[in-house]
């Protein structure tokens, strides 16, 4: 029987996301990362950040993978400079998908 790996991965993810469960990278960086564009679905361009080399793959806090793209991505001021911005856009998407408000980043 064909083993449907989204529906799975799809399953796994939305159990533990109650506990804050998230797919993490583990090695999210820019050079695992590309920006492909194409159309949206209402027919206007998109840019969508890509990511690849997957083979350490697991579930835990989402901040971990952002954390690691920050620090290991950005310049020591580049960071200083943007990290703020960073944190509460991610902190907003967060909150956003969740169903609520703004997730809280300590």
């Amino acid at each position: 029987e064909f083993f449907d790996f989204a529906t799975a991965l799809n399953a796994t993810c939305s159990s533990n996301g109650a506990r804050g469960g998230a797919l993490l990278h583990l090695d999210l960086r820019s050079g695992n990362a590309f920006v492909a564009t194409d159309a949206a679905p209402t027919g206007a361009p998109r840019a969508r950040v890509l990511l690849f080399d997957w083979q350490c793959v697991a579930l835990g806090a989402g901040e971990l993978d952002l954390a690691y793209l920050i620090a290991g991505s950005l310049h020591v001021d580049e960071r200083r400079r943007h990290e703020r911005r960073l944190l509460g856009a991610y902190a907003q998407r967060v909150g956003v998908a969740a169903g609520g408000g703004v997730a809280r980043i300590v």
